[in-house]
């Protein structure tokens, strides 16, 4: 039986990364969208995202934000908030396909240049605070982003 504790913790977490997975799917939605004449009109909710290993193009709020570094050992991992390694991803490559990494290491590489991958290594092994008050306040900063970017596509910021 795990202690209270424990799953305070984890609830801390989950309410951290749900936050930064609303932000990342909309930010890579607008990056989508904002040279689209036709979706330039709708409304920040029903814009629409092009998975980063697939063709598969969805509202944003159907798709996953896949990481192409995994939690790793112990469910921790120094790049699980990194957003150059989390992007929009369909359901079925972020799970049936376990992330599609081949595909996802080219996207990252054309994307942010060759060094990302190693970039991204250093980054999953550093231990990293993901204490509660810690994943408050990475929640607190993923809400407030994601209202920016809404506000932004709103008011055509872009």
């Amino acid at each position: 039986m795990r202690s209270k504790k424990y799953k305070k913790h984890l609830t801390a977490k989950r309410r951290a990364w749900s936050a930064c997975s609303k932000y990342i799917r909309l930010r890579d939605a607008i990056e989508f969208c904002k040279d689209k004449p036709d979706y330039r009109i709708l409304p920040a909710g029903h814009l629409v995202v092009k998975c980063c290993t697939c063709p598969d193009i969805k509202k944003w709020r159907r798709m996953d934000a896949g990481h192409y570094k995994g939690r790793g050992m112990g469910g921790w991992s120094g790049a699980y908030f990194d957003e150059r390694n989390i992007h929009a991803q369909c359901k079925s490559c972020n799970g049936f396909y376990e992330g599609r990494k081949e595909i996802y290491a080219e996207f990252l590489k054309q994307k942010y240049g060759e060094n990302i991958l190693i970039d991204l290594e250093i980054e999953h092994q550093k231990k990293k605070d993901y204490s509660d008050f810690a994943c408050q306040l990475i929640e607190q900063y993923y809400l407030e982003e994601h209202d920016k970017l809404v506000k932004e596509w709103e008011n055509k910021i872009f």
